[in-house]
């Protein structure tokens, strides 16, 4: 099989894996209602506080809950395909796997940025100034969330082989995020210390590149991001060597998953045989339960 068809194939079987779109009314109310309702309940706050710059709260929000409805995407996609199996699998074999890893991203970037792109051209025709600049500005902080929150998803990704609860650390981030990033008040404002540990959380500089009209901050995301992405990778190359807790995740995969995990590794590499003539998938025998 072909790369571009092993690619293909891949991206086909994370698109049918992601919880968040198994069905179009599951993708409406993961991907659209959840995230809207995430917006207007900020700028609600925002009014109630009597922040005077509503428009920018808004569109903050769009880039905040971009990371936090792709950072709960990813996590659901993860903790499905550890319940199948199949993370067991990649785990043993090939934890960094990039085809793997890539697919699991691709599909809901595409989504989410284009629902909240959609929103945001809605708030620039509400908006009665039509700020241009605003709204370039709030395209470009959504289409870098959407492809920076990879960082923040490698590590929750990792949270669901080392936590008990593999939502644990994804539903800490999503809730940290929408507060430390800045969108009610800047993170500037905040109490020395805190205000530095925000400025390593993600988000924070894409809404600083709104709040002071500096396009320039989204590259310090950008940096933010890679030290995020770099622990998501370390964490997974010592998560599956970690000592196993009697009531830790359950990472090992019985014999009624085995077939869906074949079946995985069949379309991921493609028929492939390593030297030794065992799919190039296949766990070593050291590794067979």
């Amino acid at each position: 099989m072909s790369d571009c068809k092993q690619w293909y194939v891949a991206l086909r079987i994370a698109r049918r894996s992601m919880p968040a779109l198994a069905n179009p009314r599951t993708a409406v109310v993961t991907l659209v209602a959840a995230p809207l309702l995430e917006v207007v309940l900020l700028l609600v706050i925002a009014l109630r506080l009597r922040v005077p710059e509503t428009i920018i709260v808004t569109d903050a929000s769009l880039v905040v809950t971009t990371i936090t409805t792709m950072t709960g995407g990813i996590t659901a996609a993860v903790v499905r395909d550890r319940a199948q199996g199949i993370l067991a699998h990649i785990m043993a074999t090939a934890p960094l796997h990039l085809r793997y890893w890539v697919s699991k991203f691709v599909p809901l970037v595409g989504i989410v940025t284009a629902t909240n792109l959609i929103v945001a051209t809605m708030v620039l025709v509400a908006d009665p100034h039509h700020d241009l600049q605003l709204y370039a500005l709030t395209l470009a902080g959504i289409s870098t969330a959407a492809v920076t929150s990879v960082g923040v998803g490698m590590v929750c990704a990792a949270g669901t082989i080392v936590l008990h609860d593999p939502f644990r650390l994804a539903n800490i981030v999503t809730a940290v995020v929408s507060l430390s990033a800045g969108v009610l008040l800047p993170h500037t404002a905040y109490p020395a210390g805190i205000r530095e540990v925000c400025e390593v959380l993600p988000g924070t500089w894409l809404v600083a590149a709104l709040r002071e009209n500096a396009p320039a901050l989204m590259l310090v995301e950008c940096g933010v991001s890679a030290l995020w992405l770099v622990l998501g990778l370390a964490l997974l190359m010592v998560a599956d060597r970690l000592p196993e807790r009697p009531h830790g995740p359950a990472l090992g995969v019985d014999k009624q998953k085995a077939s869906g995990r074949r079946r995985f590794c069949a379309d991921q590499c493609g028929g492939q045989t390593s030297s030794r003539g065992r799919s190039a998938c296949a766990p070593s025998p050291g590794q067979r339960r």
